[in-house]
């Protein structure tokens, strides 16, 4: 099932999509099952944003400046594509945030300054989100797609009731 959000400002209207159960169950749970174990490296990185102001995560890339960058991409990323109708990828990697104990976010931020989507897909069960700025923050449940313009104003909300959490963040056209 699918619902459409319209959010309408003085200047613009803002779509985000919103498909639950994006992917079949069964690819779902394997890469899931990929993603949570211990063969698939994560690599720490600062700070989620180019602002420097929030706190580190770790990050595994599929894809990134025209090159195939991970062995999971044709198992987790092309479905993913094929499904989305991806014409072209500009990034494709998937974050994962470990508890800090306490509530935190990352900073406002865009994924792309250019046209494009983003395609975020939720890959476990959270009290975790990703709010758009000034507008309505999208809860996290597992097998969640989250559709917007690669260049609205968001944000990470950290959970808080789990480990971690694990996203596969996708800018493609």
């Amino acid at each position: 099932s699918f619902w459409c959000l319209c959010l309408y400002d003085v200047d613009w209207i803002l779509f985000v999509k919103i498909i639950n159960n994006f992917l079949p169950l069964d690819l779902f749970k394997g890469i899931q099952t990929t993603l949570q174990s211990s063969d698939i490296a994560w690599f720490f990185k600062p700070h989620q944003t180019a602002e420097k102001k929030d706190h580190g995560f770790f990050c595994h890339t599929f894809f990134y400046n025209n090159k195939m960058l991970s062995i999971y991409h044709e198992s987790i990323i092309l479905p993913i594509l094929d499904k989305l109708k991806a014409k072209a990828t500009f990034e494709a990697r998937a974050n994962m945030i470990i508890n800090m104990n306490k509530p935190n976010v990352s900073d406002y931020h865009v994924d792309k300054d250019f046209e494009c989507k983003t395609a975020i897909l939720y890959m476990n069960n959270t009290n975790a989100g990703t709010e758009i700025k000034g507008k309505t923050t999208v809860p996290e449940m597992e097998n969640k797609l989250l559709l917007m313009d690669s260049n609205t104003p968001h944000r990470s909300v950290w959970q808080t009731n789990k480990d971690r959490r694990i996203i596969i963040n996708i800018n493609y056209l």
